[in-house]
């Protein structure tokens, strides 16, 4: 089981890599896409990864708020209240059914582990999982 599921717009595979390998060096498991096994079914794997996590982050942008995977995901992340909205490009609107729910905003991060904002994420992120995979978030410098 991995601690976090990341859901996001294929054209936005260099934000979620970006965020995924940060994650992990904080000592989170992360599950995206990229680690669907050759000959797998797509639907099989997605769905036993998003109930086997303990929180799905939605990285926003324009595409992702267009895509129905992202879209079926966020909503089943809402529905067991394992949504975490993360804002990845200015000026979007997150869908009316999800705005409830308070995003981090990434916009423009650059992928640095030392930026207050990733800092505060991953903060965010060890006191839901409950203490993530045993490690604290690291001091921001």
């Amino acid at each position: 089981m991995s601690d976090i599921f990341l859901s996001y717009f294929h054209q936005d595979r260099a934000h979620a890599e970006v965020l995924a390998r940060a994650l992990e060096a904080e000592g989170l498991s992360v599950w995206w896409d990229r680690t669907i096994p050759a000959g797998r079914n797509f639907d099989q794997v997605i769905e036993q990864a998003l109930n086997a996590t303990k929180v799905v982050m939605v990285l926003w942008s324009r595409g992702a708020v267009e895509s129905r995977w992202v879209l079926n995901e966020a909503e089943e992340a809402a529905a067991r209240n394992i949504l975490v909205p993360l804002l990845i490009e200015e000026g979007v609107r997150i869908p009316l059914a999800f705005k409830r729910i308070q995003a981090a905003n990434l916009v423009g991060w650059d992928g640095s582990p030392q930026a207050p904002v990733f800092h505060d994420l991953v903060a965010s992120l060890v006191e839901r999982i409950g203490g993530g995979s045993g490690t604290d978030p690291k001091p921001c410098a």
